[in-house]
């Protein structure tokens, strides 16, 4: 009698078969909403401080108003985005860009990297 798995519409050979060959991850779901998630912070971005109506946000990166709104909800909860008035969003607070290198670095050993001329 062959064995049976606790949940019998899912058989490993078919999640092996299902997934990209090459390790690429381009279509799994959770690389699909993060990819999307940036795109509508860097859209947000953009905008910068008189900020990004949400029918804006929908065309700039061609996604549906209401996957728009989750993904905001998101950043909103990480206060990567802030709200203002009903339909606007701007970069929050927990948006910190990085920090630019210093022109000329200072080395605490007194040394220089190797690749200054």
């Amino acid at each position: 009698m062959p064995s049976r798995s606790a949940n019998r519409n899912v058989r490993l050979p078919d999640v092996l078969a299902s997934r990209p060959s090459g390790g690429n991850t381009v279509d799994d779901p959770g690389s699909r909403t993060l990819r999307r998630g940036l795109q509508v912070l860097d859209a947000v971005l953009a905008q910068g401080r008189e900020g990004a109506r949400v029918v804006d946000l929908c065309r700039a990166v061609a996604l549906e108003r209401a996957t728009v709104y989750r993904l905001l909800a998101a950043l909103l909860d990480g206060g990567y985005v802030a709200q203002r008035g009903r339909f606007r969003y701007v970069p929050g607070p927990g948006w910190r860009p990085w920090p630019s290198p210093p022109a000329s670095p200072t080395w605490p050993c007194g040394c220089s990297p190797c690749w200054s001329a």
